[in-house]
């Protein structure tokens, strides 16, 4: 992706370790002093029929 002025894109997964995660965001507020919008584009993919598909497997 292109560059954009005043963005600071970080990707990051929710298997990184907690402390990775809280120094990306610490970064970005160094720069910019503030977050001000968060795109959370993350998937959860169920592999199966519906019929075969638990309660469970679906949370």
């Amino acid at each position: 992706m292109a560059p954009l002025a005043g963005v600071t894109i970080a990707r990051l997964d929710h298997n990184e370790p907690l402390p990775q995660v809280k120094s990306a965001i610490n970064n970005i507020i160094n720069i910019h002093g503030t977050i001000d919008i968060v795109v959370n584009n993350a998937a959860y993919v169920q592999t199966g029929t519906a019929e075969n598909t638990t309660p469970e497997e679906t949370l």
